[in-house]
């Protein structure tokens, strides 16, 4: 399983949704995919909560300052990789 194909997402699935397909927009797209999907029913249920709180921060956390950044690929990368 990968996205959308039941069972879990994988990194990189995910990492492709975010980064690829929905461009770090997490509060609408990607949120949007989410709670269509089945398998994060609770994770949206959670990030929904104090009027979608969660999501505010996760997108926060993706996008941080380019200057950050530019020592990592990814957000989804693995420890020191």
């Amino acid at each position: 399983g990968g996205a959308g194909g039941g069972g879990k997402t994988d990194q990189g699935a995910l990492k492709r949704l975010v980064e690829d397909i929905y461009k770090f927009d997490v509060t609408a797209g990607f949120r949007e995919y989410c709670e269509g999907t089945a398998e994060w029913a609770d994770v949206v249920a959670f990030l929904d909560a104090d009027d979608r709180a969660g999501w505010e921060l996760l997108e926060a956390m993706l996008s941080e300052p380019k200057r950050t950044r530019r020592s990592r690929a990814s957000p989804f990368s693995e420890p020191g990789g």
